[in-house]
């Protein structure tokens, strides 16, 4: 009897487990199918809603949408297949997408603009919280009506405040990002804005939190051990933060021979996140900040970098992202918007959050000198909502609690789903407001002129830096350097500098096969997927970095030559470059003489000339590469600008201002003049003025009367300097007077003539030169698609 009852119970103990076994594969195939469903939904609408100027973000709330409470929850069939009711596995995964987006977005972040504009986002950022807070409390009694909220109004009062005052960094980064936003000077104040509302947030429900009643779970918890709790996530987030760097410098050093660090290091340096992300959490407090700080304090160069940024780039964007913005889709019920007092909420809420939002910014935005217009627009995209808010309600669902909601029950279910509503539909209205901001920009610029000459030294001077091969970065690199105005051993003299280095890949049958497809542009492209080169490339890029603490960042671009100059002039627009560098298209040979170069790179370079939205300089490479120049060095470089007069040459004169700027560089200008312009002589007074007068650039003038005297004068520079920068030419009256003759020199079209002669092996033996052409606005210019598809059709 007693054998039989043990069989007995032995069965049963396997029966269980083998339920136990099933449900957890049940669970597993219901997730994994959810997933996948979210992942697929995201993107088939995207593939349309981008057509209408939406991001991606607006898509993937729809999806979330689609397979949530509001359209597959209601159906019969689907909820055999989806565990609408129980959310908690797909919550888990959300929260461990945001930290990987989070840490991506600290990592592709500029740190330096972020805290050249502290004192302005504080301004918008504070102005917009406040007058939103303001607006909020005033409307609180019509939504707790509306709602049918119960308990102290004063606590829903804050708490509302809270949750219409914040801002969804995540959102606006990811939305700003698509939208090629980060790059103009209101997209990065919007990204700093809506970091620091976020922070202010997070930490206000952090503080309030160490002093409500309920601890995580629902247990009472004293305000000691919350404090406890506190200080040991501040120290482990703290102490994290200080071994970033000295981690990632090891693993550079130990690949410093490869292109990239190995799978294991990788997944070490991704585990080390998560862990400490997830303990943040476990703690008690959110950890957004957390992985975003970890990212940031990232360093930027090295094959660790670029293998995480590469890793990350395309599985975050493409599979995590898509799953940590559905999920606020997934919890919403649009169903219950037929109810009036719910519609009537919501509307209240948008228009409430959407009033103090816009009414604050722009009342900052005025403070710190913006106009009314940009006020407006960025007032719009600080208002998305749902990550504060997100925290809030999904704290209250997980643990039946909330830092000052659930436990004093203040919100029922009905307020929960007005306020996941309103998330969603400020969600959407972000995309028009953001292809609102980039077209307006984008139209200024079309009948602005982007030349140098109006550029103020200031201002951020972008630069996009092309080449073909690592025998062209070299000289590059130290043009890049010295452009600065100063290394970064002087940072108080230093004129602003965002560097790109974008290196060109002819798209050949053996390098298709390779990268098994054509992607055209690609700022984290897999380094092991391209030639040696690239390699190569890298390692230059990182001695630059390394040397002169100048940001560098680098992208490639991989097509035909003759659609090369596109993606030139799509990067340019995308970065809002000032100027483009482009390498000349033969170069030094060992004799000292320049030998025959592609006739397809120099179809790219006259293209680009004739398409940038931008100014162009063309670089002959004569010998200028070397060491990075340091302070205290002297004088290792020695400029001569030859101006003679237009548009070219008094850009020509422009940057040759700024190579002044920097203390190992000499520059001299060499004006040659006949009869004066009025124009130039408006241009040369004032660079007389900031220049020649404060002893900054040496400064000659000549009378010529012709070519021949012209020739001479540009003779007698022979041997005294590395680098010469000249105007292609497009000079009228008395320039094209003291130019006459040359035309016999003129080999090359991109180089003009004085460029031609100076860079002939028959009349200057060393010196590289550097032909500026400054970009001219132009009444209907045609727009890049349009020649592309023209292009198409031609072959």
């Amino acid at each position: 009897m007693a054998t039989t009852d043990l069989l007995s119970a032995l069965d049963q103990l396997d029966l269980c487990k083998q339920e136990e076994r099933e449900d957890i594969f049940a669970d597993v195939s219901t997730i994994a199918f959810e997933l996948s469903l979210l992942i697929t939904f995201s993107h088939m609408l995207h593939f349309f809603l981008k057509r209408l100027g939406q991001p991606s973000v607006v898509s993937q709330l729809l999806a979330g949408i689609m397979i949530g409470k509001s359209f597959l929850g209601h159906l019969p069939f689907a909820t055999e297949y989806l565990n609408i009711s129980n959310q908690d596995n797909l919550t888990s995964i959300a929260t461990m997408s945001r930290m990987l987006f989070m840490f991506l977005v600290g990592l592709e972040l500029d740190p330096p603009y972020l805290l050249r504009n502290i004192r302005r986002a504080i301004a918008i950022s504070y102005s917009g919280a406040a007058f939103c807070t303001a607006i909020s409390l005033a409307a609180t009694p019509l939504v707790y009506n509306l709602t049918n909220a119960t308990g102290s109004k004063s606590l829903f009062a804050l708490s509302l405040a809270l949750v219409l005052s914040s801002t969804a960094s995540p959102v606006v980064i990811r939305v700003a990002t698509e939208l090629k936003l980060t790059m103009t000077e209101s997209g990065r104040l919007l990204i700093a804005s809506s970091l620091i509302n976020d922070m202010t947030c997070l930490l206000f429900v952090a503080v309030i939190s160490i002093f409500s009643p309920t601890g995580i779970g629902g247990d009472e918890t004293s305000t000691g051990s919350k404090l406890f709790n506190g200080a040991v996530a501040l120290t482990l987030i703290g102490g994290s933060l200080g071994l970033v760097r000295p981690g990632v410098k090891w693993l550079n050093r130990r690949n410093k021979d490869r292109g990239g660090i190995r799978g294991i290091e990788l997944l070490g340096v991704l585990m080390f996140v998560m862990v400490i992300s997830c303990v943040t959490e476990l703690m008690g407090y959110n950890s957004t900040m957390a992985s975003f700080l970890l990212g940031l304090m990232f360093p930027r160069t090295g094959p660790t970098a670029r293998t995480v940024m590469g890793s990350l780039s395309y599985f975050v964007h493409n599979f995590v992202v898509p799953v940590y913005f559905g999920y606020a889709g997934v919890q919403t019920d649009l169903t219950m918007v037929r109810e009036r007092g719910v519609a009537i909420a919501v509307v209240v809420l948008i228009a409430v959050g959407t009033a103090g939002k816009i009414g604050g910014t722009m009342i900052g935005g005025r403070l710190v000198g913006m106009t009314v217009r940009e006020g407006l627009v960025l007032g719009l995209l600080l208002n998305v909502k749902g990550h504060v808010d997100m925290i809030l309600i999904s704290i209250a669902r997980k643990y039946e609690l909330s830092i000052i909601l659930s436990s004093l029950q203040i919100w029922g279910q009905t307020t929960y789903m007005v306020i996941l509503i309103t998330v969603l539909l400020n969600n959407i209205m972000a995309g028009p407001a953001a292809a609102f901001l980039i077209n307006q920009e984008r139209k200024t610029l079309k009948y602005r002129s982007m030349g140098l000459e109006w550029l103020n030294l200031d201002k951020e001077l972008r630069v996009l830096a092309c080449l073909h091969s690592p025998q062209d970065a070299p000289t590059i690199l130290n043009l890049l350097e010295i452009s600065a105005g100063s290394t970064a051993h002087v940072p108080s003299s230093r004129s602003p500098l965002a560097a790109y280095l974008l290196h060109l890949l002819q798209l050949t049958p053996r390098l298709t096969s390779t990268t098994l497809y054509h992607q055209r542009i690609d700022h984290h492209f897999q380094k092991d997927l391209l030639p040696d080169q690239t390699r190569q490339i890298d390692f230059a890029a990182d001695a630059f970095v390394d040397q002169t603490s100048i940001p560098l960042r680098q992208i490639n671009a991989i097509s035909s030559y003759d659609t090369m100059h596109l993606d030139i002039c799509r990067a340019a627009q995308d970065i809002w470059a000032s100027l483009i560098i482009l390498p000349f298209h033969r170069r030094l040979r060992l004799d000292g003489r320049l030998g025959f170069g592609k006739e397809g790179i120099r179809l790219v370079n006259r293209r680009t000339l004739r398409h940038a939205p931008c100014t162009v300089g063309v670089l002959v490479d004569r010998g200028m590469s070397g060491r990075f120049v340091e302070v205290g060095a002297g004088v290792l470089h020695k400029v001569a600008v030859v101006f003679i007069g237009g548009a070219d040459d008094r850009e020509a004169m422009a940057y040759g201002g700024r190579l002044a700027m920097h203390p190992c560089v000499s520059v001299t200008i060499y004006r040659l003049v006949g009869e004066r312009d009025d124009e130039d002589e408006d241009f040369v007074r004032d660079f007389v003025r900031r220049f020649v007068a404060t002893g900054m650039v040496w400064f000659v003038e000549k009378e010529v009367k012709d070519g021949m005297e012209t020739v001479e004068v540009l003779m007698g520079m022979e041997g005294k300097y590395s680098l010469y920068v000249v105007g292609k030419g497009r000079r009228w009256g008395e320039g094209r007077r003291i130019t006459e003759g040359m035309g016999e020199w003129e080999g090359e079209g991109e180089l003009g003539e004085i460029g031609d002669l100076l860079a002939s092996s028959e009349f200057m033996s060393s010196g590289s030169v550097l032909v500026m052409k400054q970009h001219q606005v132009v009444q209907g210019r045609r727009d890049l698609g349009v020649e592309e598809e023209e292009l198409a059709e031609a072959n």
